[in-house]
């Protein structure tokens, strides 16, 4: 049985049950004062009750290992979020309880759970709940807890990674208006050649004395044995600008969701890239990657805006707009 791979713990040991301890003092205090082999026996029977409770949880937990892994950190609303979760026990005693916690908090997903686990032994399961909100999230910190049979002590390995994970709106298939449809159709690009740069470069041509150096293609130049540069060329994609006004006192329906505009927001960018940029229309897999990462920021930035209030207007704008320019 493979272990599986480590992540950084901290491993702690703590005392549940006090009133033992209490018990041993009593029986310490009588064996003292009250010399007999019965104070004696039941001092060094709870004694070692307790010896062996801390021996068994000690070596539980450290032979006790954790894994959770998420396969898609980037889901839309309506979809099953999944995680593979894996407990295994690499000691020769067996956890009765394994008391996983949770710390994540994306809403209506819970990972909690008790499991039990044999000796030498690993327990596999999958935790699943629907995404309810889009939003930016993150799954952990967190724990596996166990202890000894009798209930003394009880050991926690804490797993402080965290996971991003983003859940953006669903996407639909129609548009609520009529968007440009670019420079061309089918599959046919748009070979026309500017001299200004752009994010399409298909092509290259023979250095002119003008040219940036930073347009100079070397190892086509290399191989051909002559300075060349990339030809730019115009995108077949029409160009859309999506405005976002955050401002409360401005939006249509009163008590509005904070969700609810950048979630349409979100939705018209994606349907129109998705548009431009479909493998039908403008070529194949190197423009669907040139899709996801055109969206990519764009969905980060919308995950986390909400809908501003008169004093802090100002402020947001400027952050934003700082943002935007970066993008």
């Amino acid at each position: 049985m493979s272990k599986p791979k480590p992540e950084p713990t901290a491993v702690t040991i703590k005392l549940r049950q006090r009133f033992p301890l209490i018990g041993m003092g009593f029986l310490l205090a009588a064996a003292i004062l009250l010399p007999d082999r019965a104070w004696n026996t039941l001092l060094a029977g709870l004694g070692g009750l307790y010896l062996l409770a801390y021996g068994w949880t000690r070596w539980l937990i450290h032979n006790l290992r954790a894994e959770r892994r998420l396969h898609f950190n980037w889901v839309a609303v309506g979809d099953q979020l999944e995680e593979h979760f894996v407990v295994a026990n690499h000691s020769p005693v067996p956890a009765l309880w394994v008391e996983v916690s949770d710390g994540s908090n994306v809403p209506g997903y819970a990972a909690a759970v008790v499991r039990s686990v044999s000796a030498h032994t690993a327990d596999r399961w999958r935790q699943s709940a629907v995404c309810e909100r889009r939003g930016q999230y993150h799954l952990g910190p967190w724990s596996i807890r166990s202890g000894d049979p009798f209930g003394l002590f009880v050991g926690r390995r804490a797993y402080a990674a965290q996971t991003e994970i983003i859940i953006h709106p669903p996407i639909h298939g129609r548009l609520p208006i009529p968007l440009p449809t670019g420079t061309s159709s089918g599959r046919m690009r748009a070979r026309q050649p500017l001299w200004q740069a752009t994010a399409n470069a298909a092509t290259v041509r023979h250095y002119h004395p003008h040219d940036p150096h930073r347009w100079i293609h070397w190892p086509t130049s290399a191989r051909r044995d002559a300075l060349l540069v990339r030809q730019f060329e115009q995108d077949a994609a029409g160009d859309i600008w999506l405005m976002l006004d955050l401002a409360a006192e401005v939006q249509v329906r009163q008590g509005m969701d904070s969700a609810a505009l950048p979630d349409k927001i979100e939705r018209l960018s994606q349907l129109y890239t998705r548009r431009q940029y479909s493998p039908q229309k403008s070529g194949g897999e190197d423009e669907a990657v040139r899709c996801w990462r055109q969206l990519r920021l764009p969905l980060q930035f919308l995950r986390i805006v909400t809908v501003i209030y008169d004093e802090k207007r100002k402020e947001i704008a400027v952050r934003n707009t700082f943002l935007w320019d970066n993008l």
